[in-house]
């Protein structure tokens, strides 16, 4: 288990921190006094204070300061200056990260601005336990159990609306945020970290883009894909002086793999293609009950084999990421910017949710449901109205700061502290610096790739000449993005759609499957539609193959449930 976990007694006779810890874990132990334990992840963003200052502290994440047109990458010496006075100097800082700091009896946790790193605690009968995984507070924390109404969004949404936990019982370190724990209580603080003021210009977005694509005195290895995200951080790249090579997961026969083999052999880049050998059964199995309760249900359980990739980079470089530059291209929310812009205009809840909405598995029956929608929409309501009204800041500025602000922060805390356990790793379109650029570049900068295309030919134009891939679908570099999503929706209509890799993976685990429907546990189940359940399974693996979807997502949430409610469920 390679995540942070805190243990804090303060309950005399409850036993000695250390000992509760190993209990939980076994990995060896950061810090070790009677009242205070600590473990961190074995691995390279990992950093621990040194014995001889006045305090103890603790990091796991990457944090990145900006200098002289690039990025450093924090080391001990610096979270030490940074994190001695009072009020911690992390104001400036980009990256992910959570850092813990205990002096005297009080500990105090803090997280990144953009909130891409998280944290829960929860009260137990010897004091608190906090860890970056939800389902290890769950262990300590009496009758702790599913919020549905926090639930709600995160199941029937994009992504959950909210910074709570989804679990009652347990807190959730929001984003630019500060837990203190003291005397016998717990203090929450956070600080909104984005403005939605002044105008920047394309060159100042550009050269913040080329500093996150050159950290200091390190090698990178970057994801490549067919798309233009990944391709503009390659363009800059090649015109760095930074020791590159770039990788791909996947088949080889995938077109965004394919593609970015033929990019780097034109190009003149070292290619590493990352592909496990297809997990045994159990292999499967284990690996989805790591990912899924890791992650908190981020996606489908057919990921956790999909991305166990991640090992496979080696040589200690660092691992850049393309995900999120979308916010530079106006593309967050574009279904709900189209259909209902009006209606965001007015932030009119109950008529934007299906614009908001994500069908995962309807598995829930009535009661669980409506309580879901309700909360749902209530958080739904609470996060539109967190932000300056659209007419004050204009519609793309308030699309792309909720994204900035709710949906990359929910998608990646968690899935983010599974990463930093195997590797170090950061998203340059994710840090704060550039995400507040984002809403301060006039939209027509934003729009059909405009400025995107506009480094790449700047920094490496031989790269306009190979076409772009989305969704499995190659499209020519020339469209604009009206144009693409017409292009992808027409090749998709003739397309054979099944998913070859989900049905392997639901093959695989289907001894699981049935045995889990098969249940008492699952039988008694309140929250479940069970004849839903059961008709989606057992339907499933009589080869009704549509079923696959669902299948995916109701194990994801049995695993996560399990997980949630200590495996009482047990099979």
């Amino acid at each position: 288990m390679n995540t942070i976990t805190g243990i804090i007694c303060e309950v005399p006779g409850a036993g000695s921190a250390p000992a509760i810890l190993r209990r939980l874990t076994t990995a060896a132990l950061a810090v070790s006094t009677d009242g205070f334990a600590l473990s961190l992840p074995v691995s390279p963003t990992t950093v621990i204070g040194p014995e001889t200052l006045p305090f103890t502290f603790a990091v796991s994440g990457t944090g990145l300061f900006r200098e002289r047109g690039r990025v450093r990458i924090l080391a001990a010496d610096d979270w030490a200056e940074r994190l001695a006075p009072d009020e911690p100097r992390l104001g400036d800082l980009n990256g992910h990260y959570i850092a813990v700091r205990r002096r005297g009896n009080r500990t105090e946790l803090f997280s990144d601005r953009a909130g891409l790193r998280t944290v829960y605690i929860g009260r137990t009968e010897y004091g608190w336990i906090f860890s970056s995984r939800l389902d290890v507070v769950c262990r300590d924390v009496p009758d702790a159990g599913i919020d549905w109404r926090t639930f709600g969004s995160r199941w029937l949404l994009l992504q959950q609306c909210s910074h709570r936990s989804p679990v009652r019982g347990a807190v959730k370190l929001p984003p630019n945020g500060r837990f203190r724990v003291e005397n016998g209580s717990l203090t929450v603080t956070s600080s909104p970290w984005m403005k939605f003021d002044g105008v920047t210009d394309a060159e100042t977005v550009a050269g913040t883009i080329a500093a996150f694509t050159a950290p200091m005195d390190r090698t990178v290895s970057l994801g490549l894909s067919g798309g233009l995200d990944s391709r503009v951080l390659l363009s800059v790249a090649l015109s760095s002086k930074v020791p590159f090579a770039v990788h791909s997961f996947g088949e080889r026969t995938d077109a965004d793999v394919a593609l970015a083999e033929r990019i780097a052999a034109r190009e003149g880049v070292p290619f590493n293609h990352l592909q496990q050998p297809f997990p045994s059964r159990d292999r499967c199995v284990a690996l989805m009950q790591e990912y899924v309760r890791t992650s908190n249900l981020v996606d489908g359980a057919a990921s956790s084999v999909r991305l166990d990739q991640y090992p496979l980079i080696i040589g200690g470089a660092v691992m850049l990421d393309g995900g999120n530059g979308e916010i530079l291209r106006r593309q967050f929310l574009q279904r709900a910017a189209v259909t209902a812009s009006d209606d965001l205009r007015h932030r009119r809840t109950e008529r934007l949710f299906p614009a908001f909405t994500l069908r995962r598995a309807d598995i829930f029956s009535g009661p669980f449901l409506r309580e879901m929608r309700s909360g749902a929409e209530e958080d739904l309501h609470a996060s539109l109205h967190s932000l300056p009204p659209p007419d004050e800041i204009g519609l793309a500025d308030f699309l792309d700061g909720w994204s900035a602000l709710f949906r990359i922060p929910v998608v990646a805390c968690d899935e983010q502290g599974r990463l930093d356990g195997i590797l170090t790793n950061y998203m340059p379109f994710s840090q704060p610096d550039l995400l507040q650029l984002a809403v301060r570049l006039p939209e027509r900068e934003r729009r059909n790739n405009r400025l995107m295309k506009r480094i790449i030919r700047e920094h490496r134009p031989s790269l306009a000449r190979f076409p772009l891939v989305k969704n499995g679908v190659r499209y020519p570099y020339r469209l604009t993005t009206l144009q693409a999503r017409a292009w992808s929706a027409l090749a998709r209509r003739f397309a054979h759609s099944a998913d070859p890799f989900l049905h392997r993976f639901l093959d695989a685990v289907k001894e699981f499957a049935l045995d889990t429907l098969g249940s008492a546990a699952t039988a008694r189940y309140d929250a479940y539609d069970l004849a839903a359940v059961r008709r989606a399974v057992e339907g499933y693996y009589r080869s009704e193959r549509r079923y696959g979807g669902t299948v995916n997502w109701w194990l994801a949430f049995e695993v996560w449930r399990q997980g949630i409610e200590n495996e009482k469920a047990g099979h």
